[in-house]
C-alpha cells in the first residue's frame, strides 16, 4: 500500500515527452509572435533595426532544436528587454540601441549589395547559358515538328522529345500484344466451335455453351483499344511529314547570316591585333591525336606558331613555309629558315643574360 502511494506523489515530477513538436504548441507559438516579435518591432529603435530584427526571425524559423531554440529566444527576450529600458531613458541601453541601430543599418548596407551582386551574377550566368539559333536544322520526326537548331537547346524541348520516344515505345508494346491477344482469341473460339461440331457428331447429348461464343463481343474493346492507338500513330507520322515554315526558314537563314557576319567582325578584329577568346581557343588546339604521335618536337612547334596570331617575322616565315607562299616559304629556303631560328634564340638569350631589351 505504502509503495503504491509514493508512485502517486512522485508521478507528477516525472517528465512528460509531449506528443507534438513545441513548435506547434501554442505556448510556443502565441509568445512568440505576440509578444515578443511584436515587441520588437514596436519598441526598435529605427527602421534599420526592424529589418535587422525581421531577417533574425526568417532565419531561424525554421529551427527543431529546443535548446538551439531556447537560445535564440533569450538572445532576443534579452534585446526586447533593453529597446524597453532604452525608452525608458536608461542610458546604457540607450547606447546600445544606437549601436544596435548603426550596425543595422551596415549590414542592410552590405546584403543590399550582396543581393545586387547574386542578381547581376545570376544573369549572367542565363545570358552564358541562354538558347541561340545555330543557322541549323532540326529535321521533323514522329517525335518533333520542324524546329530550328539551338545551341544550349532549352530543357522543355528537350524533355518533350524524350517523352515521346518513351510513349512511342509503350504504344507499340501495347499495339503488339493487342494483336497477340486477338490472334489468341480466334483460336480459342474456333476450337471451342471444332470441339461443339465433333461432340455433336458423336452422338454426345450435352448443353455445354462455348465460353469463346461471342467472338465479336471478345474483340470489340480490343478493336477500340486498337483503334486509339493507331489515331496516335497517325498523329506521330503526320508530324514527321510536316514542312518548315516560310517563316521559320527564314529566321533560320537570318541565324546563319549572322553567324558569318560575328566571324567576320572576330577575323578583322584578330587583324587589328585583338586578342579574343576565340583567339587563346585556337592557340590552345592542336592536331588530331593520330597525326600529333606522328610529329617531331619541329612539327609541333611549327604547328604551335602557325595558330599563333602574329603574321610577321618568323611566324609569318613559318606560316608562308607551311602554306607556300612567298620566297621563303620555298622547299630551298627552309635551311635558311632554321638559321635565322637560331640566331634569334641566340640574340634572346644574350639579352637575358645581360639584361638590356
Amino acid at each position: 500500500m505504502g509503495e503504491h502511494r509514493l508512485a502517486d506523489l512522485f508521478s507528477s515530477l516525472r517528465r512528460v515527452i509531449p506528443r507534438v513538436p513545441f513548435f506547434q504548441l501554442a505556448v510556443h507559438r502565441v509568445p512568440t509572435r505576440w509578444t515578443l516579435y511584436r515587441g520588437l518591432l514596436r519598441n526598435a529603435p529605427g527602421e534599420n533595426s526592424k529589418w535587422r530584427l525581421r531577417a533574425f526571425f526568417r532565419r531561424y524559423q525554421h529551427l527543431t532544436s529546443p535548446p538551439t531554440t531556447k537560445k535564440k529566444l533569450e538572445q532576443a527576450h534579452s534585446l526586447l528587454d533593453a529597446f524597453i529600458d532604452a525608452k525608458n531613458g536608461d542610458e546604457t541601453a540607450m547606447n546600445l540601441a544606437r549601436r544596435f541601430e548603426s550596425n543595422s543599418r551596415v549590414s542592410r548596407v552590405r546584403e543590399a549589395w550582396n543581393l545586387t551582386y547574386a542578381r547581376e551574377l545570376a544573369f549572367i550566368q542565363k545570358m552564358r547559358r541562354r538558347p541561340h539559333l545555330t543557322g541549323g536544322y532540326l529535321r521533323p520526326s514522329f517525335y518533333n515538328r520542324p524546329l530550328p537548331r539551338m545551341r544550349n537547346q532549352p530543357v522543355d524541348v528537350t524533355m518533350m522529345i524524350s517523352k515521346r520516344v518513351k510513349a512511342r515505345a509503350r504504344r507499340q508494346v501495347a499495339f503488339e500484344s493487342i494483336q497477340s491477344t486477338k490472334e489468341d482469341v480466334r483460336l480459342e473460339c474456333s476450337f471451342e466451335g471444332r470441339l461443339k461440331a465433333e461432340a455433336a457428331r458423336l452422338g454426345f447429348e450435352s448443353s455445354w455453351e462455348p465460353y469463346f461464343g461471342d467472338l465479336r463481343g471478345w474483340l470489340e474493346p480490343l478493336r477500340q483499344h486498337e483503334k486509339s492507338l493507331q489515331a496516335s500513330f497517325e498523329l506521330d507520322t503526320e508530324r514527321a511529314s510536316s514542312k518548315f515554315s516560310p517563316e521559320l526558314l527564314e529566321r533560320i537563314k537570318d541565324a546563319r547570316r549572322n553567324l558569318i557576319n560575328n566571324k567576320t567582325r572576330e577575323r578583322e578584329r584578330e587583324r587589328r591585333g585583338e586578342v579574343l577568346m576565340a583567339t587563346l581557343r585556337r592557340m590552345r588546339q592542336g592536331p588530331p591525336p593520330h597525326v600529333l604521335t606522328r610529329m617531331s618536337e619541329k612539327d609541333k612547334r611549327e604547328d604551335k606558331i602557325l595558330r599563333e596570331v602574329g603574321a610577321g617575322g618568323y611566324s609569318k616565315w613559318v606560316q608562308s613555309g607551311v602554306w607556300g607562299e612567298g620566297d621563303l616559304g620555298k622547299e630551298r629556303n627552309h635551311e635558311k629558315l632554321d638559321r635565322l631560328e637560331h640566331q634569334i634564340r641566340e640574340h634572346n638569350l644574350r639579352k637575358r643574360a645581360t639584361g638590356k631589351y
